[in-house]
């Protein structure tokens, strides 16, 4: 998966090194999440379009990036879980979270699972990226290893958007009914957090001057496209286009395209919209 570094300060930045983006977004409670993933400057131009063509080729290479990064964190949470659920089994081998009402065993299962993710985390900062011989649940992964409370809160809120000692307050909130299933929707709203920021960064150097070629590369019928574009409602295009196809039903929620009401225009009756500035006539 991509290259993701630490950032130590405590609020958003954005900045550029070697040819990637790194993004450092704080939330409400200034914690952070720092991610670096391939993003090249776009300041290069030439033929085919020149400079408009080259930072649209960048932003989806920006979120092809993104897109391992983000599918390989989601995969570690399944992982997690079950790593930390070897405690709760029971001689026959079923998950019985019940023992999640005793403390003890909770700080155990909250351990073992921080043990995962920042063993994980370690792998997916460092340069050589080695591939995990032995699987998520190998015996030994992650046993026996000391946790330092801050210096995991730091490096899971890079790695998963989320802190250790977040993880461990939820846990203790659900007690016994913390199942695979809560599990699983804690960890897509975390998921859903990393998406968003991601995405900023995935359109950042798309500006006003380049709304026209997002329209050409979307392949959007300009004749469908009745008000200039906002900038932000281009780079929301841009996205889906690399998710996929961008379908009727997604044009058709969105105030900019259908046919055009309006019905002045010169002699001959045509009537253009510059979907990238502002309306004009000929």
């Amino acid at each position: 998966m991509s290259t993701k570094t630490l950032d130590d300060h405590m609020t958003a930045t954005t900045s550029k090194k070697g040819g990637h983006t790194e993004t450092s977004t704080g939330d409400a409670a200034g914690s952070h999440s720092s991610h670096t993933i391939n993003f090249s400057s776009g300041e290069h131009g030439g033929g085919h379009g020149g400079g408009h063509k080259d930072l649209i080729h960048d932003a989806e290479t920006t979120y092809k990036s993104a897109k391992r990064v983000l599918d390989t964190t989601q995969l570690a949470h399944d992982e997690a879980f079950l790593y930390a659920a070897k405690l709760i089994r029971d001689k026959k081998g079923e998950v019985d979270t019940n023992k999640l009402e005793d403390e003890g065993m909770r700080d155990k299962f909250v351990k073992r699972m921080l043990q995962f993710y920042i063993r994980r985390a370690k792998k997916s900062f460092s340069e050589a990226g080695e591939h995990e011989e032995h699987g998520a649940h190998g015996e030994d992964e992650a046993e026996g290893e000391d946790i330092d409370p801050i210096k995991a809160d730091r490096l899971l809120q890079a790695y998963i958007n989320m802190t250790g000692t977040q993880l461990k307050r939820q846990i203790g909130q659900y007690g016994a009914k913390y199942s695979k299933e809560v599990h699983d929707g804690l960890m897509a709203q975390v998921h859903r957090q990393m998406q968003q920021q991601f995405d900023e960064s995935i359109t950042s150097n798309i500006k006003h001057e380049n709304i026209e070629s997002v329209i050409q590369y979307t392949h959007v019928d300009p004749h469908q496209i009745k008000r200039p574009l906002e900038l932000e409602e281009a780079k929301e295009l841009l996205r889906t286009k690399f998710q996929g196809d961008v379908s009727d039903s997604y044009l058709k929620r969105h105030s900019w395209y259908g046919p055009s009401t309006e019905t002045h225009g010169d002699a001959g009756g045509h009537h253009t919209v510059d979907i990238g500035k502002k309306a004009k006539h000929h």
